[in-house]
């Protein structure tokens, strides 16, 4: 039972994007708009820099850390914990967004 499980979850056709139909009946299907704004300069300059020092991430269980005010000592970057884990952090700037 198993290996046919897995045999069937590996038969799937899988891709990266949208595709035709992926939002049929969906509730959020009208926020969709794939015409996506250029990355943001600080995320490339992340990227560029590369890895930063473990400390300044924290692991998942830790999420809660991300509900305080004011910025985290890693906005944008990503490095690994000492747990193996990697920690991704990038302050996203969406205009017209709101919480509704």
């Amino acid at each position: 039972m198993f290996f046919a499980t897995v045999r069937s979850i590996m038969s799937r056709e899988k891709y990266l994007g949208m595709q035709e139909g992926d939002l049929d009946n969906k509730k959020y299907a009208k926020y969709w708009n794939p015409q996506m704004s250029p990355m943001q300069k600080h995320t490339l300059h992340a990227i560029e820099h590369g890895p930063e020092a473990g400390e300044l991430g924290f692991p998942v269980t830790d999420a809660n850390t991300l509900l305080k005010p004011g910025y985290l000592p890693l906005e944008n970057g990503f490095t690994r914990l000492n747990n193996g884990q990697v920690f991704v952090s990038v302050l996203t700037k969406m205009p017209k967004v709101t919480g509704k």
